[in-house]
């Protein structure tokens, strides 16, 4: 008897941490779907299981949209760049990873594989409706970088701390090109270049509040429905 409530205590103890560790499968957007910055696109259905094959170098190469300052293309529900049409598959390195609050995505920032730490990074995103590919990510990475993730719970506005990963982590992922409008400055000229002390240009290529100081363009792969190791 005095085992069994042993046992049950320790389950009772547990409890909220079994909880904890479902973190992708329990977040809560605090943002609903149909009101998400070019939800359309963002949420589009898987696509096939290889792209054409690009790199980060090719990536941060890619440029703007037409008309990028107009206000109706960057809030446009439809392509608004040929790229956005096609499926990209990219070989990198993962470095950074975490749920976004306002959609739970897993959002990934990767450099070229010759890359390091210091080295240009590019956005990856995972919708919370792909559960084969956030499953996919999280069976790459080390225990310890994986438990982080699932333990990880939202603060009171909803957001969730972002893991910058122990050892980098080479990983392959499929999905469609998509210019992340939102982050787009308008005012680039006139920046001072903020926490990254980036120079006009910079900000012009990089936006605003995109990821780390280390990502290198408004392109992502966004949806992504595949991650493999290479």
């Amino acid at each position: 008897m005095r085992r069994a409530m042993g046992v049950i205590g320790i389950a009772a103890f547990c409890l909220p941490c079994l909880m904890a560790q479902e973190a992708p499968k329990t977040c809560r957007p605090t943002t609903a779907i149909d009101s998400q910055e070019r939800h359309t696109m963002k949420h589009r259905p898987s696509g096939p299981a290889n792209g054409t094959q690009s790199t980060v170098p090719d990536m941060l190469a890619w440029g703007f949209p037409a008309n990028i300052d107009s206000k109706a293309t960057r809030s446009s529900q439809e392509a608004i760049d040929n790229k956005e049409t096609q499926v990209f598959t990219l070989t990198g390195n993962l470095w950074r990873i975490g749920l976004e609050g306002n959609d739970c995505d897993i959002h990934m920032e990767l450099s070229d594989v010759s890359g390091d730490k210091a080295s240009q990074r590019v956005i990856a995103e995972i919708p919370q409706e792909n559960e084969q590919a956030r499953t996919q990510v999280l069976d790459l990475l080390g225990a310890a970088d994986r438990q982080k993730i699932l333990n990880e719970q939202p603060d009171e506005k909803g957001n969730y701390r972002f893991i910058n990963l122990t050892h980098q982590v080479e990983i392959r992922v499929t999905g469609y090109a998509f210019y992340d409008a939102t982050h787009y400055s308008r005012n680039w000229k006139a920046s001072k270049g903020g926490n990254c002390h980036f120079t006009p240009e910079e900000v012009h290529q990089r936006g605003n509040s995109h990821g780390t100081c280390a990502v290198g363009t408004l392109w992502e792969l966004h949806p992504v429905w595949s991650v493999q190791k290479p």
